[in-house]
Formats: C-alpha cells, sequence, structure tokens
C-alpha cells in the first residue's frame, strides 16, 4: 500500500504494482440528486482510501459486456457496484517514484482519458480502461507521464433534458458538466500526486471525442492539449431541442408520470429507485444536445470549415495548443448495432434516402454516389456483416462519420494538426475479425490485451502507446506534427498496421493513398453537393423517414 499526504483531500491511500501507484475511486464532485449539477468537491474528511475502483454511474449492468462484445475479446472483470450520487469518481495512475522522474520541470505530464460508449455505457471501473500499464510504458521508454481516468453520468442523469426541465433549474449535458468538474478538480489536485496542472492533455474516444470537441466551446481553457479518437462534434452528433423534448416526453410516458404536474414529474424522475427507472426507460435518444450554452449550436462541416478564420467560434482554438485526432478504419462497424428496420430493405431504404434529399439538379449526385459505395437501389435477403447488403452502408458510415470529419477538423484547425489511422485488423473472432474495428484502438493503447496478441500485434500497440505518451510530452504525433494541411499541400498521415503486412508504423503518408488504406470517395462530394446535405440524407435514412 502506498500513502501521499495530499493539503487539500488529506492522506490517501493508493496501491502499488509493477512499480506504478493506482489510486481508485477519488470522487471529485457531489451530487445533490441525480439530475442535479455538479458540485466541485474542496473539503474531505481527512483520508481517502482508494486502493479500489469506485461506483458507476446508472448505467445498464451489461455495458461492459456490450463493449466486449465489439471487441470482440472479454477480460476478467470484478464485480461492479451502481450509484445514483457517488458514481462521479476518477482514478489516478502515477509512477512508483514519480519524484526521481521530474528533472527540473514543475510536475509530470498529465493524460486523462474519457471512455465513450454512446453516452450510455462506460466507466473507469472497466478492465479494458486500466491505465497502468500505459503509464508502466511511459516510465520505460524514458517519458513518464500520469494518467487518470474518470466517471460522468450517463443516459437519464446525464443527458436528459427538456423546456419544462430547464424551468425547473435542470440544466441540459450533466454529463459534460460532470467532465468538465472532474477537469477543474484535476487542475486544482494533481500536483500532489505528481501531475504538472499547466500540462494537461486529454484524449477521449468516440463519444469521449465528441465531448472533447464540445469542451472546445469553452472561454475558460481546461486543457493544453487534446487527442481526438473516432468521434468529434459531427458523431455522435449533439441533438437538436425537438429531439430532446421528444425524447423527455417518451421517458414521462414510459414512468407513468404523463398525468402529474410538472412539480409532481420532476420530483418522481428524481425519486425512482435506480433500478426500475432503468428497467422502464426505453430506447430514447439520450446523449449531448444543443443547449445554447457548452454547445451553443449545432455542429455542421461547413462551420468547421471556417474554422481558421472564425476562432470565436470554438474558443478552444485558442488555447488547445496541439491536436492529433484519428480513427479506425473501419469505425463505421459501430453503426451496425443501429441500422434501422429489416436487412432486407436495408439498401433500397437507404437509397431512397439519399435519392429524395439530393433532389432535382443533385439527382446525379446521389446515383454516383450509390455507385461509389456499390449500394444498389433494390434489396437482397441478408444477414451477415460482411455480406454486400451492410458492409456498402458501414463503409459508408465510417467515410461521412468519421474521415470525413477528422479531414476536415484537421486540415481547418489553426493551430498544430496531426492525424493517425489506425489500421490494425481485429484479431478475435466475431463480426470484425480482419477489420480495424470500432474501439479496437482502445485495446491496443492501455496494454491490457497484449496477453491475448501476438509478438507483431504487440508492438502496435507499443508503438501507438509511445506515440500518444510523446505527445502529452510536446513531441507531436510522430514525425507528423503540423503537417496535416488544406489547400494544395499534401495531407500526411501516421498510420498504426497492419501488423500482417509487416507494418508496425508507417510515418508521412499521404491520407487518400493506397499505402493510408483511405480513399477521398466521400469528400470529392464536399464540392459537389456539400457533406452536409449528405448528412441530412443519412439522418434521413436513420429516422426512417
Amino acid at each position: 500500500m502506498a500513502t501521499i499526504q495530499h493539503p487539500r483531500l488529506g492522506k490517501v491511500f493508493g496501491v502499488v504494482k509493477d512499480s506504478v501507484t493506482s489510486f481508485r475511486g477519488i470522487k471529485y464532485a457531489s451530487l445533490k440528486n441525480r439530475l442535479a449539477e455538479p458540485d466541485l468537491l474542496g473539503e474531505y474528511a481527512g483520508q481517502i482510501n482508494a486502493t479500489k475502483c469506485g461506483p458507476l454511474v446508472i448505467s445498464p449492468k451489461d455495458g461492459c459486456d456490450r463493449e466486449f462484445g465489439l471487441i470482440q475479446h472479454s477480460l476478467p472483470k470484478p464485480e461492479f457496484t451502481f450509484s445514483d450520487v457517488d458514481g462521479l469518481n476518477l482514478n489516478i495512475s502515477t509512477p512508483d517514484d514519480w519524484q526521481k522522474l521530474l528533472g527540473e520541470g514543475n510536475g509530470l505530464p498529465v493524460f486523462v482519458f474519457i471512455h465513450g460508449g454512446g453516452f450510455a455505457i462506460g466507466s473507469n471501473a472497466w478492465p479494458q480502461y486500466d491505465t497502468n500499464r500505459f503509464v508502466k510504458l511511459s516510465v520505460d521508454s524514458g517519458r513518464p507521464v500520469i494518467a487518470v481516468s474518470i466517471n460522468y453520468r450517463l443516459g437519464v442523469p446525464g443527458f436528459l433534458t427538456s423546456q419544462e426541465l430547464r424551468d425547473a433549474g435542470y440544466k441540459a449535458n450533466n454529463g459534460l458538466r460532470d467532465q468538465q468538474t472532474a477537469l477543474k478538480w484535476i487542475k486544482k489536485n494533481i500536483a500532489p500526486f505528481g501531475g504538472d496542472p499547466e500540462n494537461i492533455t486529454v484524449a477521449g474516444e468516440s463519444a469521449g471525442s465528441a465531448s472533447i470537441w464540445f469542451h472546445l466551446h469553452s472561454k475558460e481553457p481546461l486543457f493544453k492539449r487534446a487527442i481526438m479518437m473516432s468521434g468529434s462534434g459531427l458523431f455522435p452528433k449533439p441533438l437538436p431541442p425537438p429531439v430532446t423534448e421528444f425524447a423527455y416526453s417518451t421517458v414521462i410516458k414510459a414512468l407513468g408520470l404523463d398525468g402529474l404536474s410538472a412539480e409532481e414529474r420532476i420530483n418522481a424522475m428524481v425519486a425512482i429507485p435506480a433500478d426500475e427507472l432503468m428497467a422502464r426507460v426505453p430506447r430514447v435518444p439520450l446523449m449531448a444536445a444543443v443547449d445554447g450554452d457548452i454547445i451553443p449550436s449545432e455542429p455542421t462541416f461547413a462551420k468547421i470549415s471556417k474554422l481558421s478564420s472564425a476562432a470565436d467560434e470554438l474558443p478552444g482554438t485558442k488555447w488547445c495548443e496541439d491536436l492529433a485526432i484519428g480513427a479506425c478504419q473501419f469505425d463505421g462497424s459501430i453503426m451496425s448495432i443501429f441500422m434501422p428496420g429489416p436487412k432486407e430493405t436495408l439498401n433500397s431504404r437507404f437509397a431512397n434516402a439519399v435519392l429524395t434529399t439530393l433532389t432535382g439538379d443533385n439527382e446525379a449526385t446521389a446515383k454516383s454516389l450509390l455507385q461509389d459505395y456499390a449500394i444498389p437501389t433494390a434489396s437482397k435477403k441478408h444477414s451477415t456483416l460482411t455480406d454486400d447488403c451492410l458492409y456498402p452502408i458501414l463503409k459508408f458510415c465510417t467515410d461521412l462519420l468519421f474521415l470525413a470529419p477528422l479531414d476536415a477538423i484537421a486540415a481547418n484547425w489553426p493551430g498544430r494538426s496531426s492525424v493517425y489511422l489506425f489500421n490494425q485488423p481485429n484479431p478475435w473472432v466475431g463480426p470484425n475479425k480482419g477489420k480495424p474495428s470500432h474501439v479496437l484502438d482502445i485495446a491496443f493503447l492501455f496494454q491490457n490485451y497484449t496477453e491475448h496478441m501476438t509478438v507483431q500485434q504487440r508492438e502496435v500497440g507499443v508503438a501507438f502507446a509511445k506515440d500518444l505518451i510523446g505527445f502529452c510530452h510536446g513531441n507531436g504525433l510522430g514525425n507528423v506534427t503540423g503537417l496535416y494541411r488544406s489547400g494544395n499541400e499534401t495531407k500526411k498521415v501516421r498510420v498504426y498496421g497492419d501488423s500482417s503486412k509487416g507494418i508496425t508504423v508507417n510515418d508521412g503518408i499521404d491520407m487518400f493513398s493506397e499505402e493510408s488504406g483511405v480513399k477521398d470517395t466521400i469528400v470529392k462530394y464536399e464540392s459537389a453537393v456539400g457533406l452536409d446535405k449528405i448528412m441530412q440524407a443519412w439522418g434521413k435514412f436513420l429516422s426512417g423517414k
């Protein structure tokens, strides 16, 4: 057991393993109730037992297994506990002898991770997010960091909003407010753990990456560098007010509260037992929402294209010094679980959404788009991910929702931007075996799956992790920092894998090339019709209209 005497927290007990000290389950905020704003904790009882992970926030109890399903390999996991108001905690991993590693600095760089999960599932207690091996690797590679992983509210407590709730004083985007509170706690309290409060890098995957984009709207600096992994403000896109009102009314009806007054409804929603809440709330969109505050307006490709000339729209472009952004080559795999309707009509419904959105003068563009992705207007019966029914649509999703935003953000970022592509195939049995699928980069990054990999696969994960560690130290991402440009200049990226082809890292690769494995299929339509218009077609397809 390890102990530190913290000037604000008191005596904090942690656990030492493999030269890394873990402090787990430290509360960073308190909640008056499940829908209230987070209150940054400033007073503690004199000592904290931080030897085990804290409770998860209210969320599906099978959430961890769901993500194991996406990764296609599970890890041993403990019995999780859940809490309505005590789930806002964080884990800290620090080198055991960090004092000897400081050199002339004020502290070690701090790596903060925000998990994904569609704003519905996720936790810092999940074994795939354990940061101990990541920190151990940072020490062994001569560039030590401190790693922090955070919990934040999800689902109803995190993202349910409506005019009725706001009139009662309950703000939107509780989950994002939790994240910002955690970042403020870290800046205030990380120094006694060995971290530099002025050298914080925030990384997030999927919904965690989108969260980072939303935090760039903050006028107050929240971090020094950002690593956006497989997500942006364009995916998962924040919900507009009509959708949040629909979700709220649906939840109210499902809970049997529609006959009550507004005050009675809200009081009941706060008081209903968590298990009952989870059991009765149907599948409705509960995600980050445009609220005129944390998310002032809907993000679009058009707005991103003006980043360099309209930085006031996104203040974080001024205070975030470095941006690294990347994607898995088949990130669209995540959308297989969201496909609406029966598979036998998938092609025709998708084609109809494209053709009815891109009408008139754009009809030829619509037909060209469908042809480029080999999506027929008539459908056949299919049932698997790899067949010619679903795969082309998922490839379209990869390009539109992940690669096109990556390209637009990196090309228009006014500061330094670096881009990576994770091309390492999924090595485990499942529908995505052999494909660089969504969330796979996390399995490689944190080194928690190394026992289940070949030597060559491990090398890809180590190279990826070392580069992100170097980024925390201000070294850029490999050798391509500042080389991703718009205009006539070539866009260079850093590519991880495919190890089966003898590739660990490929540096300085053209973004759209045979070597990168990425084609410019979707981005060429920007000038023809605009990617925002194509996003409308995608939204129409998802809604079933």
